[in-house]
């Protein structure tokens, strides 16, 4: 027998990224549709559900890096596309060490590729489960770089 009574634990990591996708989807294009970018960069497969959907949407490049606990798959650091003007979206920046580790890597794979980069800003899906305001951010608009370097 299963050490769960119910499969509540599983179900709970498990559940729906996003309440209504379609939705957090389209307030993202809106939101962004004056702000110049070719990339959107996110991290983790968290990161990848939502930028994925938005990427479709706005037929944007895609570029995830990996945290260093995913070794799925790839041992790589970084997947997708490298150089131009990225854009960073999460759902949310409380302490800015995943912004900043993944800009880290986004701007050492550009180096590497000796492609051209440039920070345009960064978008925070509302995600509807987390109810915490960090000191400094909104989600569901668009922030330009100096306020992301910021957060």
């Amino acid at each position: 027998m299963s050490r769960f009574k119910h499969s509540f634990y599983a179900a709970s990591y498990l559940r729906p990224p996003l309440k209504a996708p379609r939705t957090v989807v389209q307030k993202a294009v809106k939101a962004l549709e004056n702000v110049k970018y070719d990339v959107i960069v996110v991290r983790g497969i968290s990161g990848l559900l939502f930028g994925s959907m938005l990427a479709l949407r706005t037929g944007k490049k895609l570029a995830i890096v990996r945290k260093k606990t995913e070794t799925a798959h790839s041992s790589n650091a970084m997947e997708g596309f490298v150089g131009g003007r990225y854009l960073f979206v999460d759902d949310l920046i409380d302490t800015g060490e995943t912004y900043s580790a993944t800009r880290k890597a986004f701007i050492s794979a550009c180096r590497d590729a000796r492609k051209k980069f440039r920070f345009v800003g960064c978008y925070l899906y509302d995600e509807t489960d987390y109810n915490s305001q960090g000191p400094n951010y909104e989600r569901g608009v668009y922030h330009p770089p100096a306020v992301c370097r910021k957060l």
